[in-house]
């Protein structure tokens, strides 16, 4: 027997943005089912691998700050946030989270 999927009509169902899928922003995040703690977590943290202060075990807060840091103001910092992440990015443009945003030129990555 069939299953017939159904979607949403309604209008805040169509225009919503869709989240990432929780499999790929956490592996982006390099995160497991348990938190990362020890000498990986000192490794991550002094590599500012993360946005957030809680970035390490809370993805969505990381997200945010993530997404923030793609659209700041302070267009050098923008840019130095979508080139140190690329995969991030790529990521974020793909689920629909950020619309017409350029990458721009990052010179280790166009190399």
């Amino acid at each position: 027997m069939a299953v017939r999927r159904t979607t949403s009509s309604t209008p805040q169902a169509r225009h919503s943005p869709p989240t990432p899928p929780k499999f790929s922003w956490i592996a982006l995040l390099h995160q497991a089912r348990h938190s990362i703690t020890g000498s990986a977590r000192e490794a991550f943290d002094e590599a500012d691998f993360f946005y957030h202060p809680e970035g390490a075990t809370r993805p969505d807060l990381e997200l945010v700050a993530t997404r923030d840091a793609f659209l700041a103001s302070d267009p050098e910092r923008a840019q130095s946030a979508r080139c140190r992440f690329p995969a991030r990015f790529q990521l974020l443009i793909e689920r629909g989270l950020l619309l017409d945003v350029p990458r721009g030129a990052c010179p280790e990555l166009d190399a």
